[in-house]
């Protein structure tokens, strides 16, 4: 198989980086430059055209990117397959070799009768499996969620997994792309790390507990104290805080409170879910977040709730001050 040094070395490394990485760079590939460059194969005719990376039918064809370890975060693409076999993503993979299960880490996928997630160490383990009436020749949303041991598959539909299981056999390792007997098309492979926001008060973290955006020590499960920092919905020059626990689901306010609310898609919502991003203002090496459509109105916590509000003094800005 072709191979790259950065790949060979992750190889080689996995079983000692598990044991202490949690966060990873973020990596993404739209193909739109024609070509599948930076990407090693085991098994399989790929080729980068149309803006795709495509190949066709394989029994057990995989394709890497360099360098791209993944332990905790979200791995995204879009997948097309014809009317038969499947085809999906692999995550915290390592030792990859040819043939379909040739590798050790996990697999999400699905066929037109249904969405599966497997372990993988030189053969298969079902983790869990669903019935879906899935399109062939239709682009299908894919997104792994990744917290510990918490592994979620969701196809399409963002706010609710398909999957839901927990395994920590493996924790960190690299992503790629994987078919089985299906004509396949990927775009838009991307991954990002989450972000935790600790408050002025030490060892509190910005967190939701029941629809309310609050502050908290230990937050269990640990994925509420997890967030996606994606473009802003109502500005892509700004950012906008996505649950990792509930995507689809941001932090938004309403009459001066903050809360985790899904996105209804309206205008309303996405100014009020949007936020430009700050020096801290008690500290301007931290991050505050101000209202798009409130401007002078920042995050900040009082009496460990949240509340999107003007700042006048020392409290008012320490409290809107939060680390990453």
């Amino acid at each position: 198989p072709s191979t790259s040094g950065h790949v060979k070395i992750a190889r080689l490394l996995a079983p000692h980086i598990a044991k202490t990485a949690r966060w990873v760079p973020a990596f993404g590939d739209d193909f739109n430059d024609g070509n599948a460059n930076g990407w090693s194969t085991y098994g399989g005719a790929w080729s980068g055209v149309n803006g795709q990376l495509s190949v066709a039918a394989h029994p057990g064809a995989k394709a890497v990117p360099s360098g791209a370890l993944f332990a905790n975060g979200t791995l995204d693409a879009d997948i097309t397959i014809g009317a038969s076999g499947n085809a999906g993503l692999m995550f915290r993979a390592s030792r990859l070799e040819l043939g379909p299960d040739a590798y050790q880490g996990y697999f999400a996928g699905f066929e037109q009768g249904q969405v599966v997630l497997g372990r993988v160490d030189n053969g298969w383990t079902t983790l869990g499996a669903q019935a879906a009436s899935l399109a062939a020749n239709v682009a299908h949303h894919v997104r792994v969620v990744t917290v510990g041991p918490s592994l979620k598959v969701y196809v399409d539909d963002m706010n609710t997994p398909k999957i839901s299981v927990t395994d920590a056999t493996y924790t960190v390792g690299t992503v790629g792309v994987r078919t089985y007997q299906a004509d396949a098309r990927f775009d838009n492979v991307t991954t990002r790390a989450f972000s935790r926001f600790e408050a002025s008060i030490q060892g509190y973290v910005v967190r939701h507990f029941n629809g309310r955006a609050r502050i908290d020590t230990v937050p269990l499960p640990a994925e509420d104290a997890e967030w996606r920092i994606v473009p802003g919905l109502a500005n892509a020059s700004a950012v906008s805080l996505e649950s990792v626990a509930f995507p689809g689901n941001y932090l938004r306010h309403r009459d001066g409170q903050v809360w985790l609310n899904p996105n209804d898609g309206t205008a309303l919502f996405k100014a009020d879910a949007t936020w430009w991003r700050r020096p801290g203002q008690a500290n301007s090496s931290l991050t505050s977040f101000e209202s798009t459509n409130f401007p002078g109105s920042f995050i900040r916590h009082r009496d460990g709730l949240l509340f999107s509000e003007p700042l006048s003094t020392a409290l008012d800005r320490s409290d809107a001050t939060f680390r990453e």
